[in-house]
């Protein structure tokens, strides 16, 4: 092969593995232990809130997932920061860093993401938006906040069939599911 083919088919390589999920060599992230979740459902349309970052890392996301599901504040101020991570990439079963978050009952985590773009209107690949998750544990804080939101659909029902007050009644969570009902959810 000529130097010059040789070229183009290095360069090609490298341009489909960048487009790849997964780590990267040239990250300002350090990777932890659990970078090897999956980063999307090729099935779902993509319906960001705000634009991929221009210099998207899969190994940033990965790391902001992991800080959203551990309440590490600073962490995720820091990685966002970065300008590589995207707000709303999905991890597993198409969870975002604020779901993450909600879930886990890090409030102070799910206002910062909020400010910062996350969209709230998404859903996972099971159904549930952001108030049926944040319904789970029961965090009355965390739900309120959810609830004070614009694009989170207090109606929605998952893919089997149960609403967000229906998950809170589900979890022994009664005066949450009460909270929902007394808001007009159904």
């Amino acid at each position: 092969m000529t130097t010059f083919t040789m070229k183009a088919i290095l360069k090609a390589r490298t341009e489909t593995e960048a487009l790849r999920p997964g780590p990267t060599q040239m990250s300002d992230v350090p990777a932890t232990s659990r970078d090897t979740g999956k980063s999307g459902s090729p099935t779902r349309p993509e319906t960001r809130a705000t634009p991929t970052p221009a210099r998207r890392d899969a190994r940033a996301d990965a790391v902001l997932h992991d800080a959203c599901r551990e309440g590490n504040l600073e962490e995720v101020k820091r990685i966002l920061d970065t300008g590589r991570a995207d707000v709303n990439s999905r991890r597993g079963v198409g969870m975002t860093p604020v779901m993450a978050a909600a879930l886990r009952r890090h409030r102070d985590v799910v206002e910062l993401l909020v400010s910062r773009g996350a969209d709230v209107s998404l859903v996972t690949d099971d159904g549930n938006n952001i108030l049926h998750l944040a319904c789970v544990r029961g965090d009355r804080e965390t739900v309120e906040f959810v609830l004070s939101l614009d694009g989170v659909d207090v109606n929605a029902r998952n893919n089997a069939g149960q609403t967000a007050a229906d998950v809170a009644r589900g979890r022994g969570h009664r005066q949450l599911s009460d909270l929902l009902l007394s808001r007009g959810t159904q």
